[in-house]
């Protein structure tokens, strides 16, 4: 996965369909009430998919872009803290990057901003992520040049999710609670 057109310190959204993407916008309250806010946003986004580029909407102070490899929009909103927004990117970093980006890295720069947003200590969760995701990896490398039926598929999914997946959402879920409870 090439390095993402966001940091830890921005809002990211992502979507299959230019309605579902306009549509989280307005759930999250970017200004989408003017006609010409929404021709821009609509315009930037279809034409990040056709160039192939992200492109700079300025008048919403946001970039748009297209994710080829996930066949999904996106829209990064810079210097906006959202917590839950953070955590849900974290997960997709630390599940979808390959062998040779330092997942610890990102967790700690992620985590980071959190602990300093709110005034917490992660140390804990960082350690249990690294760890899971470190496994993860190795999992994943073990079982890659294999070949699998439909049904071996399926179990390996099934191992893959209760061994890594849902302990790695459980960890972040855990961060969200102890916000909640700060």
């Amino acid at each position: 996965m090439a390095d993402p057109v966001y940091t830890e310190h921005d809002l990211v959204l992502k979507q299959e369909s230019l309605y579902q993407i306009m549509e989280e916008c307005s759930l999250l309250g970017i200004n989408l009430q003017k006609e010409e806010s929404r021709k821009e946003l609509r315009r930037s986004l279809e034409q990040a998919r056709s160039e192939g580029a992200d492109v700079l909407a300025k008048s919403l102070n946001l970039v748009a872009g297209w994710d080829e490899t996930h066949e999904e929009y996106f829209i990064v909103v810079r210097d906006v803290y959202d917590p839950r927004n953070l955590v849900a990117v974290l997960f997709e970093r630390i599940v979808a990057e390959d062998e040779t980006v330092d997942v610890g890295t990102i967790i700690g720069r992620y985590l980071g901003v959190i602990e300093e947003k709110e005034k917490i200590s992660l140390g804990e969760a960082k350690e249990k992520l690294v760890k899971l995701a470190a496994d993860l990896k190795t999992a994943l490398e073990i079982y890659e040049d294999d070949e699998y039926t439909e049904e071996e598929l399926d179990r390996l999914s099934d191992s893959l999710d209760d061994g890594y997946f849902n302990p790695i959402a459980e960890v972040l879920e855990g961060i969200l609670v102890t916000i909640a409870g700060n």
